[in-house]
């Protein structure tokens, strides 16, 4: 019964990584309860801990804790996965060797149905740059293992950054979010992608006001009911719902949907600022699409000109 007290870890590789530990605590308590030399002496708690490892994205400590002697009296084998992240731990591989590594341990992977191994290539491929491969880890992952952790914010900003039109991820992160409702960052990223999208509106309204009873002050509902009325073209409602707009971190991705609403509202220089604030890079087509629409509809498109260049 005894209960550790529990810290947070401070030498995540990454701070996509640290995120993930906040989000995915069963894993997070898991390391914080064993350490590689308590684990040592237990093979289920061995195996446990690689596993917690790879699903948090430590994929650099999950490979230098096989490497200890106990995995070869354990018999663990994280065959090409694990050989993959030793070799990559080096952090001498060019992009393509680094892709071409990831590649194949990803195909291994998903024919084994590894999907913390999967996940743990998404950030093995992220930390490389490989937006398209990372996608492609993260999305087996999230589609393939109904329980496991959800690196579910990760995988939007690799598939944004990889280009992907918003309806791939709609149709993975709506299947997941069906199979769990009290998952309520899966329930807004799902209802966000269907309004992207202009796909399955009537059932995102009804999910959006499911949200609404359960968590009425959620900031990012604010926006969401904004971006249902605007879908509905109503333009001046959207614009009642959003403003003042709630504090909140927005992606750019988000940015420009809300700055496409007060342009269609009329709010052509807020419109602008907004938007100026956007670089362009991590954006998925239909973030854009939504931008130039408003320009083409309005009388002083010129003021959003430059952030389309």
């Amino acid at each position: 019964n005894h209960k550790p007290t529990i810290t947070p870890l401070t030498t995540l590789p990454s701070a996509h990584c640290r995120k993930h530990y906040i989000q995915q605590n069963e894993h997070a308590l898991l390391l914080d309860w064993a350490s590689t030399s308590e684990a040592v002496g237990d093979k289920d708690i061995f195996t446990a801990r690689i596993e917690a490892l790879l699903a948090c994205g430590q994929w650099r400590e999950a490979a230098e804790m096989a490497r200890h002697p106990a995995a070869a009296e354990f018999e663990y084998d994280g065959g090409a996965v694990i050989e993959t992240f030793h070799i990559l731990s080096s952090g001498n591989e060019s992009p393509n060797v680094a892709s071409t590594l990831i590649t194949h341990a990803l195909d291994q992977a998903r024919s084994a149905k590894h999907h913390t191994a999967c996940t743990a290539l998404g950030y093995a491929a992220l930390d490389h740059a490989l937006y398209p491969l990372a996608a492609c880890a993260f999305s087996t992952a999230i589609a393939g293992d109904a329980c496991g952790p959800c690196p579910l914010d990760d995988y939007m900003t690799a598939a944004r950054r990889a280009g992907e039109s918003a309806a791939t991820p709609m149709t993975i992160v709506a299947t997941r979010a069906r199979s769990h409702g009290a998952d309520h960052s899966l329930q807004k990223q799902s209802i966000y992608l269907r309004l992207l999208c202009g796909d399955e509106l009537e059932r995102a309204a009804l999910d959006l006001s499911t949200l609404k009873k359960a968590t009425p002050a959620d900031p990012y509902l604010k926006f969401l009911d904004a971006f249902m009325r605007f879908r509905f073209s109503d333009h001046p409602g959207a614009i009642a719902a959003l403003l003042p707009l709630p504090k909140h971190q927005w992606h750019q991705g988000e940015t420009i949907v809300i700055s496409a609403m007060l342009a269609s509202g009329g709010k052509m220089r807020e419109a602008a600022i907004l938007a100026g604030k956007v670089t362009g890079t991590g954006i998925f087509p239909e973030e854009l699409d939504l931008l130039r629409a408003s320009q083409s509809a309005s009388t002083e498109g010129t003021l959003l000109s430059s952030v389309l260049r």
